[in-house]
């Protein structure tokens, strides 16, 4: 043999070196394919299409109880949620704030308030709108048609002093027109007393997918209004509210009449002003 031959001993290694560099491409293969077959996180539908959602809702002269919100989002979800409770008749918001977060699988959302370190389990339907929810003992549950609200009811555990509990209950029935614009509320508060909530729209489309101010407890979502602008409370009404009357059939004198009117650029939002039949007025001021 040849002094120039290559020794047929390092033969073997060359082949081993080959068979784990084509182990390695394998393995690398498999992953990737591992990764690709990944499910994919669900996407609810929000409100409003990319670049017009609202992710700041602050109120100023309310008349009622309502809450200020901040929200943030990431590739079309909402991921964070913040409220302030902003009292009537108040000059400054009271300080109670609350934090919520939002995360999303294959299976649904996990809804957790992380102000209290509290979850929300949820039962979402083909739409990904929320049909049951849970906090603690309290149970809400949501109806839908076309993929708009069309009722809820909420179910509370109260317990006395005594140790006894009490189940009180709230509810709504909402109806549409056949545009899909809100006509009316017929509220059920936990002693039985009805709010009925009648809207007239305004010939304005409601591109920015906004609830209308000051019927959120009436529409189920009062504290919960994150909810609605995640997506996972059906679609909103179709054109923006310019009157929300409420009626109050115990107590007709009772009833209260807001009138709304908005300025907007670029299609969007930015203020929505207010004033109510006894002339208190106020502000409602949105940014995206």
């Amino acid at each position: 043999m040849s002094k120039f031959t290559t020794p047929t001993t390092i033969r073997p290694a060359r082949s081993l070196r080959s068979l784990l560099t084509l182990a390695c491409t394998i393995m690398l293969g498999l992953t990737a394919c591992s990764d690709d077959d990944a499910p994919e996180a669900i996407k609810p539908t929000l409100p409003a299409p990319e670049g017009m959602n609202v992710r700041t809702i602050s109120y100023v002269g309310a008349f009622t109880d309502c809450y200020d919100w901040t929200f943030s989002y990431n590739s079309g979800r909402m991921l964070n949620a913040t409220s302030v409770l902003h009292q009537a008749g108040s000059e400054s918001d009271n300080g109670l704030t609350t934090k919520f977060s939002l995360s999303y699988n294959d299976k649904g959302v996990s809804l957790k308030n992380t102000t209290k370190g509290v979850s929300f389990p949820t039962q979402l339907n083909s739409l990904f709108h929320i049909e049951k929810m849970t906090e603690g003992e309290d149970v809400y549950t949501f109806n839908y048609t076309d993929g708009l609200l069309s009722s809820w009811r909420k179910k509370v555990v109260k317990t006395s002093s005594m140790g006894g509990t009490t189940t009180m209950e709230t509810k709504g029935e909402i109806t549409y027109d056949t545009n899909g614009d809100l006509k009316k509320v017929v509220y059920t508060a936990e002693q039985g007393q009805q709010t009925i909530v009648l809207f007239t729209l305004s010939d304005k489309e409601n591109i920015c997918g906004l609830l209308p101010p000051f019927a959120t407890k009436e529409l189920g979502c009062a504290g919960f209004e994150y909810l609605y602008y995640a997506g996972l409370l059906g679609r909103p009404t179709a054109h923006l509210v310019e009157r929300i009357e409420f009626v109050y059939p115990d107590d007709e004198e009772a009833g209260q009449t807001v009138t709304l009117s908005y300025n907007m650029k670029g299609g969007k939002v930015q203020l929505c002003n207010f004033v109510t039949s006894n002339g208190q007025p106020g502000t409602v001021l949105y940014t995206y």
